[in-house]
């Protein structure tokens, strides 16, 4: 998938966001719970206050494991609404890569580096950026939400990394 297939659509519906009038409301201060996606794993999240907050996922894909630490952005765009909110922001990744996953040439992002045609471990680090939504049930302290999550890798594989989409469960702690 091109990245311009992506990037437009994402850059208008940013721009809609951002007019649309907004309600002001937090849903919950402190989140814990399960990633299902790439990478796969737990995601905490803080919210500051209504409209910025962190988000930590401690992951793992194949033999490789990483920690992600982004700070958010988020807006609530319904009024009569205010337990759907859809964020953005950005931070960076840390982590562990294995370069063979069940005996086939293939990285910890599947990119095809030839890098990763020998069977060893190295380190990485990368920034990362994340757009998604999410949505808190009213009467159940559950916080459930959709991201999409692109990298770029500034060690030993220097590039764009395909995004990650995922679905985060989260149950709210207060």
């Amino acid at each position: 998938m091109k990245i311009k297939n992506i990037a437009i659509p994402a850059l208008l519906a940013l721009m809609v966001i951002a007019l649309a009038p907004q309600a002001t409301a937090q849903n919950y201060k402190n989140a814990l719970g399960v990633r299902v996606g790439s990478p796969f794993g737990i995601t905490y999240k803080h919210l500051f206050n209504e409209r910025s907050g962190l988000e930590m996922i401690f992951g793992a894909r194949g033999r490789s494991g990483e920690v992600i630490g982004l700070y958010e952005y988020h807006i609530y765009p319904a009024k009569k609404a205010p337990e759907f909110d859809l964020y953005f922001g950005g931070g960076a990744h840390v982590g562990f890569y294995g370069s063979r996953v069940r005996g086939r040439d293939r990285g910890p992002f599947w990119g095809g580096n030839p890098y990763w045609a020998r069977d060893e471990a190295y380190f990485g680090v990368g920034l990362d950026a994340i757009v998604g939504c999410s949505y808190t049930f009213k009467n159940a302290p559950v916080n459930l939400g959709i991201d999409y999550k692109p990298a770029f890798s500034a060690l030993r594989y220097i590039g764009f990394i395909r995004g990650d989409l995922a679905i985060s469960v989260r149950f709210i702690l207060d």
